[in-house]
């Protein structure tokens, strides 16, 4: 079965099926998705925090998941969120904390953050960037956005600031929300 998806890269083999299992007679066969997250453009946080940039590898409205790479400048301190659901952060490049916490992630790391935390993230360091693949349940509520009322963040959010990008750069947008 070929990959269609547009972001999947050309030209992979694919693995043979697995036949005769169990889970091939219990379970629904559903595809594994390989994407080239260079195909996604970074996305500017607008109008909360235009230095962190977004690169939105998979919105899913049937759990309300996010799944994304992040990108901070050093020393750049996002605006306080509270996390209505669970969030994992590993990072890639650069080091990090949340203000509320004692200790500092850097490449390799992991970060479990659960459900109904109130966070302030800051990129720590004098030059480069933070880069981390987070994976995000859930609304958000961001604080002191340069607004007084909080902001609400979720997989639509995210979609409507991908395709608002897409069409400003002229960009042909994939379609993030395929399941398989």
């Amino acid at each position: 079965m070929q990959n269609d998806h547009p972001l999947a890269p050309p030209d992979l083999p694919e693995a043979a099926p697995s036949r005769g299992s169990l889970a091939s007679v219990i379970l629904p066969r559903a595809s594994t998705l390989l994407l080239d997250t260079k195909a996604v453009p970074w996305v500017a946080f607008t109008p909360h925090c235009e230095a962190v940039e977004f690169r939105y590898i998979r919105l899913d409205p049937a759990c309300g998941e996010i799944i994304c790479l992040m990108r901070v400048p050093s020393g750049v301190r996002m605006p306080p969120r509270y996390q209505l659901g669970r969030t994992i952060v590993h990072t890639i490049e650069g080091q990090w904390k949340f203000e509320e916490c004692d200790w500092i992630a850097g490449p390799g790391s992991v970060v479990l953050d659960p459900p109904a935390s109130v966070r302030t993230p800051v990129a720590l360091g004098q030059t480069g960037y933070c880069i981390t693949l987070n994976v995000i349940r859930g609304d958000t509520v961001f604080f002191a956005c340069g607004s007084d009322a909080p902001i609400i963040e979720n997989w639509k959010s995210a979609q409507r600031r991908y395709l608002a990008h897409c069409e400003l750069t002229n960009i042909q947008p994939a379609d993030l929300t395929v399941s398989d």
